[in-house]
């Protein structure tokens, strides 16, 4: 039930940022939403993964199998980057960040909840969450309006309105012919 209604949630906030296609866009290239994704292919949705390290030579395997796959033209990942009970210490999160740069095409990363907000636990390391929110911010995504991964597309982001700097993770690209969000 929980995460149904993480998902109307998640659906009803990518509304609120339909009003940031009047500021977005790419001037250079007259793209309203960043540049687009090539339109032929698909795109890879991954999520809580990989959760722990005992996990990680079956993800390294995925990562494999993506960038083999010739039509996968980008990644989301849908947070959680880390087990529950994984400390929330910067070496993970720089560990799990180069694990992701492996991707040859572009990787687009909305947070969850294991990665900042739950870092209050005293198993995770008794973090202030709004410390690694921001650290989380400056690690994945270190320039605003482009993705990361092997091959870096531009996106549109939250962060370009002016108020809304620190919001680089809410993001609007263009894809085969629909527009695409992460909040």
């Amino acid at each position: 039930m929980r995460h149904s209604l993480i998902r109307v949630a998640a659906v009803l906030a990518t509304s609120a940022l339909l009003p940031l296609s009047a500021h977005a866009g790419d001037r250079a290239t007259g793209h309203r939403y960043g540049t687009p994704m090539p339109p032929a292919g698909s795109f890879a949705l991954i999520g809580d993964t990989p959760y722990g390290v005992d996990r990680e030579p079956m993800f390294d395997r995925v990562i494999d199998d993506i960038n083999d796959n010739g039509q996968v033209r980008f990644v989301i990942h849908t947070g959680d980057i880390k087990a529950g009970s994984e400390r929330c210490d910067d070496a993970l999160l720089l560990h799990r960040f180069e694990q992701y740069q492996r991707f040859d095409m572009p990787f687009i990363l909305t947070p969850g909840d294991n990665e900042w907000t739950d870092c209050h636990r005293s198993n995770n390391g008794n973090y202030l969450p709004t410390e690694r929110l921001a650290r989380l911010r400056e690690i994945f995504y270190p320039e605003p309006g482009m993705t990361t991964g092997g091959r870096k597309a531009r996106v549109s982001s939250q962060a370009a309105m002016p108020g809304h700097e620190a919001y680089v993770e809410n993001t609007l690209w263009g894809f085969g012919g629909a527009v695409i969000g992460t909040v």
